[in-house]
């Protein structure tokens, strides 16, 4: 190849490696902020109860609702469990104990409890 031709697809492929602005994402523009307009708010995160070990629940994890009926509860350390529309296990690496309880559905996985309200699942799907 000559040296003309190998600078010429260099340059090509590097040009080809710069992309276009991303305006799919919901950023604020800088001028926004400097202008002190306030930022989108994002809805409040949906609640439920939970518990790792025995430890009495509480409201401390979030849910994520994704297709296909398929849940994912966020323990506020990090942790977190997809559930099936059903209560089982997603990735079905631990066995899922489900129990019907006051109109909710009991979900104890490995150490790790919910209390789901009926439904919870189903709304994603």
């Amino acid at each position: 190849m000559r040296p003309a031709t190998l600078m010429t697809a260099a340059l090509i492929l590097a040009l080809g490696a710069c992309s276009s602005p991303d305006t799919t994402n919901d950023t604020v523009p800088a001028e926004a902020v400097l202008a002190g307009d306030p930022a989108p708010e994002t809805p409040p995160a949906e609640r439920v109860a939970c518990a790792r070990g025995d430890v009495p629940l509480t409201d401390d994890c979030t849910i994520e609702r994704g297709t296909g009926g398929i849940i994912t509860i966020r323990h506020p350390d990090g942790a977190f469990r997809r559930l099936e529309a059903d209560g089982t296990a997603a990735d079905g690496a631990e066995t899922a104990i489900v129990t019907a309880v006051d109109g909710a559905r009991d979900v104890t996985v490995g150490g790790d409890r919910y209390r789901l309200p009926q439904g919870s699942a189903e709304a994603s799907r």
